[in-house]
C-alpha cells in the first residue's frame, strides 16, 4: 500500500476554505448580476422549479395538459417535460425540502445557485490549496482558472436564463469531478474514492456532457485507488461496488430518459417546440453538415471555439449568417454566438498542457528527485491529461458535426481546456520559482492581469434577464404546473380551403395586434379576430405586458401582474382591479388570446398562401394513416417537380407507402406508427419539406395544402 506524499502545512483548512467559498460565491453573484437587488432571488425560467413542483407532487411531467407546453418544453406520452436535466431540479428539492421546513417555498433558485457555487469553489480550494498542496503560485493560478474560468462568468453577466444555468451547473459539476480527482492524487482514502465514483455515475443527469467528465473522473480513480492499496486483488471488492455505484448512476439516467421522452437515449432534443423550422428539420430528420468533410469540420470547430465569432454576430435571431470567424464552413449549420468563453490565447496555452501531458507519460519511470516537497506535478500532470482528455475529446468528436454550435455549447469543453490552462501555469509557475520567489510572484500576476483581461474583455451580446420576486416566481411556476386550460377539440384533418383552419393553427401567428398594441399605434381590424367592443375594452384595460395571470395561494386566487415582476411582485399584493362588469378578467384575456390552438401548431405556415417552412410540427390525434397534400410554392405541377416529404410521428419515422397527383398537388401517404402508444392519445406529427440543403431558407418552395390522419378514434 502506498502512502501520501508529505506536503507543506495546510493552506487552507475546513473553516478558512468554507468562508472564502461562500465570499467569492457571493461576489460573482453580485458581479454577474445573477442576484441583482435584494429580494430577486428567482430565475425569470421557472422550468426547474416548476420540475421541483411537479417532484413533489409525485410525477416527471410538468404538467398533463398540452397548455403546459411553451418554447423549447416537449409533449410526449401525454405529458409536457423539459429538456434540460433532472439534475439542477434535484439539487433544487434538496434545498426545497429545507425552505419548507422554515416556511419558506419556493425555495429561491439563486440562492440555492449561490449554495451550489459555495460548494463547487470550496471542493476546489481544498483541492488545490488544501491538505497535500503547497503554498506556491502555481497551485493558486491553476484553482484561478479552474474555478473562475472567465467564459463562464461572461456568459453569466450576459443572459441567465435555463439554458446558462444548465451549463454553469455542468461546469460546476465538472469542477467537483476535478476536485475528487485532485484528492485522490493527494490524499487517497476508500470513502473517498466511493464518493467521487458515486457523483461520476450521476452527473449526467446535470447534463449528459458532464457523464464524459464523470467516466473519464471514475476511470482515473480507479487506477489511483488500486495503485493506494497496493494491488487489483486487495481493491477488487470496493472497485466492484464502486462499479455498481458507477452503473446506478447510468441507470438513473437510462431510466429517467424513458419514462420522460420514451427513450433512455433521448435527452429531449428530437422532440422539443420550437418555431426554428430549420433547426426543426436538423434535429429530427438530416442536416448538411452531418456529411461534411473532417478537413471542413475540424477548421469550423476551432475558428469556432477560438475565433471570437460574437463580436461579428447580429443582434437577434440571425442563425445562419456567414463570415462570422475564420474556417467557417459554407454548409447551413444552426449558430448562435453570443457570449465570449475563449480567444486564441488559448490554443497555445492547451497546446503546450497536451504537449506537457506527453512528456510526463512519457517520462513515467523516472524517479522523483529525493527529497522533493509539495505535490508530485509530474504525476498529477499524467492524471489530470486523461481526466481532461477523457472528457474533452468525445465532446469534441461530437461538436465536430452536430446539427448545431453555440457559445455554450463551447463551455461544455471547459472543464478540459481549463485543466490544460492549469497544467500550463503550474509548470510555468515551477520554472519560475527555481529562478527565484520574486519572479514566480511576477509571473503569477501576469497570469491575474491575462485572467482578469479576460473576464473584464468578454462581450455578453443577449438580452438581460432580470431575476424575479417571490409572487412573480410562482406565478410563471403555476403557468407550466397548472396551465389554464381551454375547451379544444381538433379537426379531423388540417386543410388549407378549411374556413375554420386558424381557430387550430398558430396563436402565435394569428393573435390580433390590438393584444401588443394597446395605444392604438397600429391598426388593429378586431372584427377579423371575432372581438366585440366589451373584448376591446377588457384588452385595453389590461395590457398585453400587464396581462393578469393566475396565482393560486390555498382556495383563493389572487392576480399578479406580468409586468409588475420586473419590480417585484408580492403573494399578498392587493388584486389587480377589473373592468366593471367582468368577474374575470384573468379567465376572460387569456381564453380570448389562446382559442382552441395549442403552442406553436403548425408553425411558419402561411395559411394566406400555404407556404411552409422547411419543415413544422402539428397535433394529431390518435394518427393512423397520415396524408399530406402538397404543391410548388411557385406555378403550377409540372412533370419536372420532384417533391420530397418526410414525416415522423415523435421519435418514429414514418414509412412512405405511395404517392398520387391530386387536383390540387400531390398527395403522399404514409404508414401508421409501428410503436403502439404513438397511434393513441394526442400526438406531435413533424414534417419535413424538400432537402437539408435549405434548412437555413424562410420557405422550402413547398404550398402545404392538407393534412389528415386515418383511423380517429370517435369521441
Amino acid at each position: 500500500m502506498t502512502t501520501p506524499t508529505p506536503s507543506a502545512p495546510d493552506v487552507f483548512g475546513r473553516r478558512r476554505a468554507l468562508l472564502w467559498a461562500l465570499g467569492l460565491a457571493l461576489l460573482v453573484t453580485w458581479f454577474t448580476g445573477a442576484i441583482p437587488r435584494w429580494g430577486q432571488w428567482f430565475s425569470e425560467h421557472a422550468f426547474y422549479r416548476a420540475q421541483v413542483a411537479a417532484f413533489f407532487e409525485g410525477r416527471l411531467a410538468l404538467s398533463h395538459d398540452p397548455e403546459g407546453v411553451t418554447h423549447d418544453l416537449a409533449w410526449v406520452d401525454g405529458g409536457v417535460q423539459h429538456v434540460w436535466g433532472l439534475g439542477v431540479p434535484l439539487w433544487l428539492a434538496l434545498w426545497e425540502l429545507v425552505g419548507r421546513a422554515v416556511h419558506v417555498t419556493p425555495f429561491p433558485d439563486r440562492v440555492a445557485m449561490i449554495f451550489g457555487e459555495a460548494l463547487v469553489l470550496y471542493g476546489l480550494l481544498r483541492a488545490w490549496l488544501g491538505p497535500g498542496s503547497d503554498r506556491t503560485v502555481g497551485s493558486r493560478g491553476a484553482f484561478l482558472i479552474t474555478a473562475l474560468l472567465p467564459g463562464v462568468i461572461t456568459m453569466m453577466r450576459g443572459r441567465l436564463a435555463v439554458y446558462e444555468e444548465a451549463e454553469a451547473y455542468a461546469y460546476g459539476t465538472s469542477m467537483l469531478l476535478l476536485a475528487g480527482v485532485l484528492v485522490m492524487l493527494r490524499r487517497p482514502s476508500t470513502a473517498k474514492y466511493l464518493l467521487l465514483v458515486t457523483l461520476a455515475g450521476f452527473s449526467g443527469l446535470m447534463r449528459p456532457t458532464v457523464w464524459f467528465y464523470g467516466a473519464a473522473a471514475a476511470g482515473v480513480a480507479t487506477v489511483l485507488y488500486v495503485q493506494y492499496r497496493g494491488g487489483l486483488r486487495r481493491a477488487l471488492a470496493v472497485v466492484l461496488v464502486a462499479a455498481a455505484l458507477f452503473m446506478a448512476g447510468g441507470g438513473a439516467l437510462y431510466g429517467t430518459n424513458y419514462l420522460r421522452f420514451g427513450a433512455g437515449g433521448e435527452f429531449g432534443h428530437r422532440l422539443n417546440l420550437e418555431d426554428l423550422p430549420g433547426n426543426i428539420y436538423a434535429t429530427r430528420f438530416d442536416y448538411p453538415f452531418d456529411h461534411a468533410p473532417l478537413p471542413v469540420a475540424a477548421k469550423e470547430l476551432v475558428g469556432g471555439m477560438f475565433g471570437r465569432p460574437e463580436l461579428r454576430s447580429r443582434e437577434g435571431y440571425h442563425f445562419y449568417d456567414t463570415k462570422l470567424h475564420a474556417g467557417q464552413a459554407d454548409l447551413p449549420r444552426w449558430r448562435e454566438y453570443y457570449f465570449t468563453n475563449y480567444t486564441w490565447v488559448y490554443a497555445p496555452l492547451a497546446l503546450v498542457g497536451l504537449a506537457l501531458i506527453a512528456a510526463c507519460w512519457l517520462r513515467v519511470r523516472r524517479a522523483r528527485p529525493a527529497g522533493a516537497r509539495g505535490p508530485d506535478l509530474a504525476r498529477e500532470t499524467r492524471w489530470l491529461g486523461v481526466f481532461a482528455l477523457g472528457g474533452t475529446v468525445p465532446l469534441l468528436a461530437f461538436y465536430l458535426r452536430s446539427p448545431s454550435l453555440s457559445s455554450r455549447y463551447f463551455l461544455d469543453v471547459g472543464p478540459g481546456v481549463a485543466v490544460l490552462v492549469a497544467i500550463t501555469w503550474r509548470h510555468a509557475a515551477a520554472w519560475l520559482d527555481g529562478r527565484g520567489r520574486r519572479l514566480g510572484t511576477l509571473g503569477f500576476a501576469g497570469f491575474f492581469l491575462w485572467w482578469g483581461w479576460s473576464v473584464l474583455d468578454g462581450k455578453a451580446l443577449r438580452a438581460w434577464h432580470s431575476p424575479l420576486r417571490a409572487g412573480a416566481a410562482v406565478v410563471t411556476t403555476m403557468e407550466l404546473t397548472h396551465p389554464l386550460t381551454v375547451l379544444r377539440d381538433l379537426p379531423d384533418a388540417y386543410d388549407l380551403a378549411d374556413p375554420d383552419l386558424r381557430v387550430y393553427i398558430g396563436a402565435d401567428q394569428w393573435e390580433c395586434p390590438c393584444f401588443l398594441d394597446v395605444y392604438d399605434e397600429d391598426s388593429c381590424d378586431h372584427a377579423v379576430f371575432g372581438l366585440t367592443p366589451p373584448d376591446i375594452a377588457l384588452v385595453r384595460a389590461f395590457d398585453r405586458r400587464l396581462l393578469p395571470l393566475r396565482m393560486h395561494t390555498g382556495d383563493l386566487g389572487t392576480l399578479c401582474t406580468a409586468g409588475a415582476a420586473q419590480t417585484g411582485c408580492e403573494a399578498d399584493a392587493p388584486d389587480v382591479a377589473a373592468p366593471d362588469g367582468v368577474d374575470d378578467p384573468t379567465y376572460a384575456i387569456e381564453t380570448r388570446w389562446r382559442g382552441d390552438t395549442l403552442y406553436l401548431n403548425g408553425t411558419n405556415w402561411d395559411l394566406t398562401t400555404g407556404a411552409i417552412a422547411p419543415a413544422t410540427y402539428l397535433f394529431v390525434d390518435a394518427p393512423g394513416e397520415i396524408d399530406v397534400e402538397v404543391a410548388p410554392d411557385r406555378g403550377p405541377v409540372t412533370a419536372a417537380w420532384v417533391p420530397a416529404v418526410r414525416a415522423k410521428v415523435q421519435l418514429e419515422e414514418l414509412v412512405l407507402t405511395g404517392t398520387e397527383s391530386t387536383a390540387r398537388g400531390v398527395r403522399f401517404r404514409f404508414a401508421a406508427p409501428r410503436t403502439a402508444k404513438y397511434r393513441e392519445g394526442l400526438q406531435v406529427l413533424f414534417l419535413a419539406f424538400g432537402g437539408p440543403e435549405h434548412i437555413d431558407e424562410a420557405t422550402s418552395g413547398y404550398k402545404l395544402l392538407h393534412v389528415g390522419w386515418h383511423g380517429r378514434r370517435p369521441r
